[in-house]
């Protein structure tokens, strides 16, 4: 069993030997680390993609239209964070089908949307009101522009 202070038990990154402490997360025996170093790539524009994922306690897989390469996702069976291990650029069908099979994006699940405070589907989107320049304000605005001013 050990005391406090051994080193039974505890898990460590296989690469650097880096301890979990600090909230340093080990995902399979692998620091944060050491994942950042190793899934760096070419350029790629930054945002979500669509990625697969395949946990390796449970052996669960399951795809996601909201896919950040250096994230985890955790397994909704067993709760281990899950790294995906393929993916690639959206394509515009990805994004305007989302709604087809009744599946929403879980926020509780996704490291990515722990770390924005909110939906990562909405990561970039700059909200306006409704423009001004329509047909229909236009519309509005020479109906009533005649009328006098009391």
């Amino acid at each position: 069993m050990g005391c406090f202070w051994s080193s039974e038990g505890r898990e460590h990154c296989m690469h650097c030997n880096r301890r979990d402490v600090n909230n340093l997360v080990i995902i399979d025996h692998v620091c944060e680390i050491c994942i950042n170093r190793a899934t760096r790539t070419s350029y790629s524009p930054p945002g979500p993609k669509f990625g697969e994922y395949r946990c390796n306690s449970c052996r669960r897989f399951w795809s996601s239209r909201w896919c950040w390469p250096d994230k985890y996702q955790m397994c909704k069976q067993c709760k281990k964070p899950t790294l995906p291990f393929n993916f690639r650029d959206l394509k515009p069908t990805d994004t305007t089908n989302a709604n087809e099979d009744g599946k929403e994006h879980a926020i509780e699940l996704c490291q990515m949307c722990q770390q924005l405070g909110y939906s990562c589907k909405n990561f970039g989107k700059k909200y306006k009101p409704a423009s001004c320049n329509s047909k229909k304000t236009k519309q509005f605005k020479s109906n009533y522009s005649h009328r006098k001013q009391w």
